[in-house]
């Protein structure tokens, strides 16, 4: 179902009345830095994440607070949007889901109890894709048939009927994993598909942006932890925006960490706008580069949001992405800031 021009006109000033929601890079840098206790910083991030309210001055329920108030903030979108919008901030966050199911999965594995897994999911995104008794039975279950049970009827069921199948095989959960991941970006592809050709295209940039970070990541881990080639293929997606088809399959193609890097140079010595990644590869180390989903992420926001786009659409959806993405930089930039004032307090106790 395709939005009308009204419906977009109508969206993008609703939508505007969230702006001042967003955080300038002054208020996430200098200012955000100059808070040295979780109180003073608590008042602060209230005005850009108004239902922010930790029951605790711990790091977890700050890290908890904000998801759920960044939740609400979409569930306001939502509620503004016209339908076909509605059902793309739907679909981009089954990537949430999947993270529960993933939480749910690992719990019957690992024998955590009801309490920790539940401590551990985002719930609010079950509620808004009006899957929260799904998510229950996920958390509920103590067996993996149970789990199994608990899918049947959802887009999960075969892939984790085949997950779990592997898994009992191999002791691997990295095939589910991998197929849980590749859905997503699959499942965007094709709702991204029902928007008009300009529309398509810049939801289509996101999403294969993010492939390219999904399809050089599991490359990486597969090399990393020395998995063979074929095992990994099945799950690599190739419409990348920054590599091509030819290029992911040359560094698929790689028989050691230090052949990847190599090559993965000189691809980007073409690619202009990029040296960041060429950065996170001198340091070899795998912290670093579990950051560059991050600055992925963060360079397809700079791209658009100073950009004048007088197609009033694509006005609404970029300032819809802005509030998706942004808020989620934000978000790990204030946890980060959280951690450092918690350790920082902490240090007088270990002295003791």
């Amino acid at each position: 179902m395709k939005a009308t021009l009204e419906e977009y006109a109508y969206i993008y000033v609703k939508l505007s009345s969230l702006r001042p929601l967003l955080m300038t890079p002054e208020e996430l840098g200098t200012k955000l830095r100059s808070y040295k206790d979780l109180k003073s910083i608590k008042s602060y991030i209230q005005q850009f994440y108004p239902t922010f309210e930790p029951r605790e001055e711990t790091v977890l329920e700050y890290e908890w607070a904000l998801w759920d108030a960044y939740f609400r903030i979409i569930e306001k979108m939502i509620v503004m949007a016209p339908m076909a919008i509605q059902i793309l901030v739907k679909t981009f966050l089954v990537k949430f889901e999947i993270w529960n199911l993933k939480i749910a999965i690992y719990g019957v594995i690992q024998k955590t109890g009801y309490d920790v897994r539940y401590g551990l999911v985002y719930d609010r995104p079950s509620i808004i894709l009006d899957r929260y008794e799904f998510l229950g039975e996920l958390l509920r279950s103590k067996s993996l048939s149970e789990i199994e049970k608990a899918v049947m009827n959802t887009p999960y069921q075969r892939i984790v009927k085949e997950g779990l199948e592997k898994y009992e095989e191999t002791g691997e959960i990295f095939f589910l994993e991998q197929e849980l991941d590749k859905f997503y970006f699959t499942n965007l592809m094709s709702r991204s598909a029902s928007f008009p050709p300009e529309e398509k295209k810049f939801l289509d940039s996101f999403i294969c942006q993010q492939i390219d970070y999904y399809t050089l990541n599991i490359i990486y881990r597969a090399l990393y932890n020395k998995i063979p080639r074929e095992i990994i293929e099945p799950y690599l997606l190739f419409n990348g925006l920054v590599f091509t088809k030819q290029e992911f399959l040359d560094l698929s193609r790689s028989k050691s960490m230090k052949t990847f890097f190599t090559k993965m140079g000189n691809i980007l010595q073409h690619k202009k706008g990029y040296d960041f990644i060429l950065e996170k590869l001198a340091s070899r180390d795998p912290r670093e580069w579990g950051k560059l989903s991050k600055q992925l992420l963060r360079t397809f926001i700079t791209r658009f949001q100073h950009k004048i786009i007088g197609d009033i659409p694509l006005r609404s959806i970029t300032l819809i992405f802005q509030m998706l993405l942004a808020k989620q930089l934000e978000i790990q930039e204030i946890y980060a800031r959280v951690v450092q004032i918690a350790l920082a307090t902490d240090q007088p106790d270990r002295k003791k």
